[in-house]
């Protein structure tokens, strides 16, 4: 015959264990989220200047993320390329944007420049900008499309056809003044 002992030990309910957690952020970067492209539609030609609205259905917009951790501000310019197709095309266009609203989940001092001209072949305009300590996460830059205009003078370098320049967004850091 077997002999079975069982010996009871205290248990004690009030034992603690700390632990540590950790975790190593890195910075996400700046960097746009989203740049309009831009369609004007099939369009007649004149005899005077034309200006025409967009054909798209829903409004342009610019989407800055800064996730940097510690927002220095950043700069947002748009430069119109040479629009290109037939032989000196559209050389004199260029499309007018206005009204621009911002919004976003820091956006107070954030800038959306209020009238820009972007001249086919030309310099690169600024367009929308935070200062130092504003333009954190997400920057949004809203254009109604009853606020950007393709304009064309009447004249030289007007032809039939499908006509295309590029636009170049830049987004650089540093603090908008």
């Amino acid at each position: 015959m077997c002999l079975l002992l069982v010996a009871a030990l205290p248990f004690s309910a009030d034992d603690t264990d700390t632990t540590e957690s950790t975790i190593t952020l890195q910075s996400g970067g700046l960097v746009f989220s989203s740049v309009p492209c831009m369609d004007f539609g099939t369009q007649t030609i004149s005899s005077s200047n034309m200006s025409f609205s967009p054909a798209d259905t829903t409004p342009y917009t610019v989407v800055v993320s800064d996730l940097r951790g510690s927002p220095t501000g950043w700069n947002v310019t748009a430069q119109l390329g040479q629009f290109n197709g037939a032989a000196n095309s559209l050389p004199a266009a260029d499309i007018s944007i206005s009204g621009g609203t911002v919004t976003g989940d820091d956006v107070s001092g954030v800038v959306a420049v209020s009238n820009i001209t972007l001249s086919a072949g030309g310099t690169a305009q600024r367009v929308f900008y935070a200062p130092s300590g504003a333009g954190a996460n997400q920057s949004t830059l809203t254009w109604p499309l009853a606020n950007v205009k393709l304009n064309i003078p009447a004249g030289p370098g007007v032809t039939t056809g499908t006509h295309t320049a590029n636009i170049a967004w830049t987004l650089t850091d540093g603090p908008g003044t």
